[in-house]
């Protein structure tokens, strides 16, 4: 069975029109904490590290919660296979 790559992301969420920024911000990062990667975040964005799928289910889910919250946000997402990690 082959051995499944870790990816990384990083993850810029921007809340739009929105007067609670913090708060559109921690839900994002609570779903993060909820899912099957590991993650470090900072001032300016979070990095995800895992599987692809995981990293995309959680992308999908970011986006349906806050689209249902009624939250419109812009998200801006750069994947890489070469991060640097040991799976």
């Amino acid at each position: 069975m082959e051995k499944t790559a870790v990816m990384s992301c990083q993850l810029a969420f921007y809340p739009l029109e929105t007067k609670n920024i913090n708060d559109a911000v921690n839900q994002v990062l609570s779903i993060i904490d909820t899912a099957p990667v590991q993650s470090e975040t900072t001032p300016l964005n979070t990095l995800i590290f895992g599987e692809l799928e995981n990293i995309v289910k959680l992308l999908e889910k970011i986006a349906s919660v806050m689209d249902k919250r009624g939250i419109k946000f812009a998200m801006q997402v750069s994947l890489s296979n070469h991060c640097g990690c040991k799976g």
